[in-house]
């Protein structure tokens, strides 16, 4: 089982500019959705994919899955066999900052603990260029950066074993406890013990890992992104026009802004 979330606030295609903290986020635009869909595919065809879409989402999910190559059904909760895309629509998004993707993780693990499954939580702008099952079939508890000396929590997946999660859960109701967390702690805590990295380290005891050299990369960096784009090139018109649409980018709308800051990106050595 695959984890994931639906949020998209700006379209390439709409010449929107999604910029942070004087950053440019290329794999936040809309146009990056099926086509992280295609890698996540190519690495695990068979694999479930859950994804909590959120209907305050500025392009709502339905605009999402129209163009995608496979079939999907929206659910409450409980997920059928006969499609491997289930999406469930979480509307009370509360607007505060990080809420809504602690929300999300959440309700994942929940879900993984009620389904018995592992939970492996994949960022939609993480893209994929292999298939990561033989790092956790080593671990209880994987996610890479996760720097422990300075307590930073940077990761865009995260790993966390069936039993890891079912050993929690019957000791002390892991489920109540991180919905509890949720609702009622401080912002401070719910982002440095919910956010992914945070959950790694909560989790993190006994057989646990991060891993620094995954082929992965988080597309928050435009030249991260052009490089994973085209060391990993996708038969697909989709993925053609999302890269033709990224180097044919008019920077000159948005000025000073940093193009080439650190950001996560690891290569297997």
């Amino acid at each position: 089982m695959i984890y994931t979330a639906y949020y998209y606030s700006g379209s390439l295609a709409k010449g929107d500019l999604i910029v942070r903290d004087n950053r440019f986020y290329p794999g936040k635009y809309f146009e990056t959705f099926p086509v992280w869909m295609q890698y996540v595919r190519k690495h695990y065809p068979d694999e479930h994919i859950v994804m909590f879409a959120d209907t305050a989402s500025p392009i709502p999910i339905e605009e999402g899955v129209k163009d995608l190559e496979e079939s999907y059904e929206i659910v409450d909760w409980e997920i059928h066999q006969s499609v491997k895309l289930h999406i469930i629509l979480l509307d009370d998004f509360q607007n505060k900052y990080f809420w809504a993707m602690q929300r999300n993780l959440v309700y994942g693990i929940q879900h993984a603990i009620e389904n018995k499954c592992d939970f492996f939580w994949l960022d939609n702008d993480a893209f994929l260029n292999t298939n990561l099952s033989s790092h956790m079939a080593k671990v209880d508890v994987l996610a890479p950066q996760i720097n422990h000396q300075q307590f930073t929590c940077d990761s865009v997946c995260t790993f966390i074993s069936k039993n890891r999660l079912q050993e929690l859960e019957e000791k002390f109701d892991l489920s109540l406890y991180l919905f509890s967390m949720l609702h009622k702690a401080p912002t401070e805590t719910r982002m440095h013990s919910l956010q992914e990295g945070g959950l790694y380290k909560t989790f993190c005891y006994g057989n646990a890992l991060s891993y620094t050299n995954l082929n992965l990369s988080h597309l928050s960096c435009y030249e991260n992104f052009m490089k994973f784009l085209k060391r990993n090139p996708l038969p697909t018109l989709q993925y053609a026009n999302l890269r033709m649409a990224l180097e044919n980018f008019d920077f000159g709308k948005i000025p000073n802004v940093d193009l080439k800051f650190h950001d996560m990106y690891y290569e297997q050595v």
